[in-house]
């Protein structure tokens, strides 16, 4: 079997494993917020911490489905150097955020995670997509 060949089952299934646990995040919600609250907090304090964790998270689930339209379409399903960077990203994604999940980090830090393992390869997707079909740069 090619590289290529094995590639493209292990990105589907990494980008399947981490849109789970993102997923379960919306079930810890209460306990990362109150880990980066103080002591004694007002619930408006409680409030805009919660409203930031569930825009994080649902910005995530919102790129996921840009991966999984993208892997269901095969826009970039065959470039391999392309799929082995996804593969790594969603990987590490997947272990810092089982991390977050476990040991109920803060919930500024699924921001950071956000930023460079799920909005990165979003943004990757977003310029193959327009090289493919604006630009006319690579063939589909």
């Amino acid at each position: 079997m090619s590289i290529p060949a094995k590639l493209i089952p292990l990105r589907f299934l990494i980008t399947i494993a981490h849109f789970i646990i993102i997923l379960l995040c919306f079930y810890s919600v209460r306990q990362n917020v109150e880990a980066s609250l103080p002591a004694i907090y007002s619930q408006s304090q409680y409030d805009s911490r919660e409203l930031s964790l569930k825009a994080c998270l649902w910005l995530s689930v919102i790129g996921f489905i840009i991966h999984l339209l993208d892997i269901m379409g095969g826009f970039s399903l065959f470039l391999t150097r392309f799929n082995a960077l996804h593969i790594i990203l969603h990987f590490v994604g997947c272990v810092l955020t089982c991390w977050f999940l476990v040991d109920e980090w803060r919930y500024q830090s699924l921001w950071y995670i956000w930023a460079f393992f799920n909005l990165l390869p979003t943004l990757i997707e977003i310029v193959t997509f327009s090289r493919i079909f604006c630009w006319k740069v690579e063939q589909y």
